[in-house]
């Protein structure tokens, strides 16, 4: 069985077998063991403290196979972004020009760069092994997260967001980091993505142009990936898109990837997830039942979720020994489930 939970200092050793497999490099983790282990303490603490409104705050899961005891995978969510340093994004504006003399009007769009983001819940950091991409595997670590804010909405913003990667070279270098920013910024990619990765943004404000960037006079390279998704990507944003979350013309500032957002009440694991009573705990319930596939979570800050098979009833549910363990629930706790199929 898969699980999906918080992490603790004990996986530190482990993470970082898995960030150097990971082909992604996960630099919004940051590989070197001082800023993985900041990152773990923070996540700890964040799940401890007793929140009447988002803050700085940061929530890190890992998906771990409860067979070989490995992690797998892993996902996090930022409570609020924008506290340390502005949350800087690019926005694709349009304007119109008109020429009565000639008869003559088109569009023209142009990159503007902002901070509307600023105060929002940033969800990020989603990898999954390759070899465990498969039955619903990636819809339990990204939905996981989702289904968290569901229990616990106070701790996170009103509107949710996530940068989503865009299209890169084979050298690692996105077209549009190449000629957009990297003319004004004396920095690797690698090195602006770590920074990135500790909030550390206001580089983006010192350097860059403070006044539009046309995107018709931008290199066709440039101009042909800005909002456009890598293919590694688009099974992720696909799983987004299906929770109501929309591009609204936003894009990365370095690699110029889509930004898709939701406001939480709009968010379908906000308005399908229902808090149930646990009823019966059986060795077999669910076994036979193939048709009712449910992401269920205890309702606890040691949080815990799976993706099973299980019977729901009104308000009660009957799960089988092996979910319940996975869980740490018992007879009488609640949960919180979401139908997936």
């Amino acid at each position: 069985m898969l699980i999906v939970r918080m992490v603790t200092t004990q996986d530190i050793p482990a993470l970082l077998h898995f960030i150097k497999i990971a082909p992604s490099k996960l630099y919004s983790l940051q590989v070197n063991k001082e800023g993985l282990t900041n990152k773990v303490e923070l996540s700890v603490a964040s799940f401890k403290e007793k929140i009447k409104s988002p803050s700085g705050e940061y929530y890190f899961f890992i998906m771990q196979d409860t067979v070989t005891n490995a992690i797998v995978g892993c996902s996090a969510v930022k409570a609020s972004v924008g506290i340390n340093s502005p949350f800087y994004l690019y926005h694709i504006s349009k304007a119109q020009y008109v020429s009565q003399e000639l008869n003559y009007h088109h569009t023209v769009k142009f990159l503007e760069l902002n901070n509307d983001f600023d105060g929002s819940t940033e969800i990020c950091s989603l990898y999954l092994l390759p070899e465990y991409r498969h039955h619903h595997n990636g819809r339990l670590l990204s939905y996981a997260r989702l289904l968290f804010i569901a229990n616990f909405p106070e701790r996170f913003s009103s509107r949710i967001f996530a940068d989503i990667r865009g299209v890169c070279h084979n050298n690692g270098q996105p077209p549009f980091w190449r000629h957009v920013i990297k003319p004004f910024i004396p920095m690797s990619f690698a090195k602006e993505e770590r920074l990135m990765g500790l909030e550390q943004r206001q580089f983006i404000a010192d350097l860059m142009p403070k006044f539009p960037i046309y995107i018709d006079l931008l290199p066709t390279a440039a101009q042909k990936v800005i909002g456009v998704t890598h293919p590694d990507a688009i099974a992720a944003k696909t799983m987004l898109e299906q929770e109501n979350f929309h591009h609204h013309d936003y894009v990365n500032v370095l690699d110029a990837g889509p930004t898709v957002s939701v406001f939480k009440s709009d968010l379908r694991m906000m308005n399908e997830s229902s808090l149930l009573t646990i009823n019966k705990i059986e060795k077999n319930i669910g076994v036979k039942n193939k048709n009712s596939l449910y992401l269920i979570s205890n309702n606890k800050l040691d949080f815990r979720a799976v993706l099973q098979h299980i019977y729901v009833s009104d308000d009660v549910v009957a799960l089988s020994t092996a979910t319940a363990d996975a869980l740490q629930v018992e007879v009488g706790d609640k949960v919180m489930c979401r139908k997936l199929g």
